[in-house]
């Protein structure tokens, strides 16, 4: 399946893709990348907190699945990456563009490059409605704990989420005589 969501809270709203593989109607293993919005209260672009990514591997329980209202016990672990405002600031309002060094520069002018990154781990709790057979939209909360030398306040973080799954869930195989 694959799944798009919206998270808002402490931190400003970030974007959420991720891919998931349905071992059975009850349990999934992915990958998920979480992604900060771009601000747009502020024209270059900074806000009092940082933003961030958080990409990870996912694993979900979902113990009654087939019910039209059932819960989903999301998890997440991986790498919380904040921007790096120095960068930031340089390629945003210093740097001419477009010319040299504009693009093409792989990942040297990444506002993330040389940020702060830690350990993640993101369990929370999801309301799913079963809308078709094969689309889910889904509520809910979770909270990002971080781990390691380099972690900030800024990166642990309780969190809402909405969003939709699309793809199949339940495929039964039909065995041969």
């Amino acid at each position: 399946s694959l799944q798009s969501q919206v998270l808002f809270g402490k931190g400003g709203p970030e974007h959420g893709m991720g891919l998931q593989m349905h071992l059975n109607n009850k349990l999934s293993l992915g990958i998920a990348s979480f992604n900060s919005m771009d601000r747009r209260d502020d024209r270059n672009g900074m806000a009092p907190e940082p933003r961030q990514r958080f990409n990870a591997l996912t694993i979900e329980v979902t113990p009654m699945a087939n019910k039209l209202f059932h819960l989903s016990f999301p998890l997440a672990i991986g790498r919380i990456q904040q921007e790096n405002p120095m960068i930031y600031n340089y390629t945003s309002s210093m740097m001419p563009q477009p010319g040299p060094g504009y693009g093409g520069n792989w990942g040297r002018n990444d506002p993330f490059r040389n940020g702060p990154r830690a350990l993640g781990v993101q369990p929370g709790i999801n309301l799913e409605v079963n809308l078709f057979k094969y689309i889910k939209v889904f509520g809910g909360a979770n909270y990002r704990f971080a781990f390691g030398e380099e972690k900030t306040r800024d990166m642990s973080r309780a969190t809402g989420t909405i969003g939709v799954k699309v793809g199949v869930f339940d495929y039964r195989r039909v065995r041969g005589k």
